[in-house]
């Protein structure tokens, strides 16, 4: 767990507002949450999460040097998104899709 974030947030009781899209080069980090969502922090100190749909979280966990690739300039609702782990580009890829961006 060297380069992957993973934390467990606590979801405050306030309703979490929605987002539209958010810019991939404003992203400093990034993990997946014990719940199994996408948790983003930019460079600027906002918070985001996203629902992964059809997406086998458990899996990108165990990667040992894990990243994400997404195709494009922004996040945004429905995005295609892909895990793998650093040392085997090849094997291992996971793809998911984006669900609902919100403000942590």
């Amino acid at each position: 767990m060297k380069y992957l974030l993973i934390t467990a947030l606590l979801i405050l009781t306030q309703p979490a507002l929605a987002q539209d899209k958010v810019f991939t080069k404003r992203i400093d980090s990034w993990g997946i949450t014990t719940g199994g969502d996408l948790y983003l922090k930019t460079k600027q100190g906002e918070e985001y999460i996203a629902s992964l749909d059809q997406c086998p979280t458990e899996i990108v966990q165990e990667f040992e040097f894990p990243n994400v690739y997404v195709k494009g300039r922004f996040l945004h609702n429905g995005k295609a998104i892909q895990f793998y782990d650093r040392l085997t580009r090849n094997k291992g890829k996971v793809n998911c899709t984006l669900g609902e961006l919100r403000i942590v």
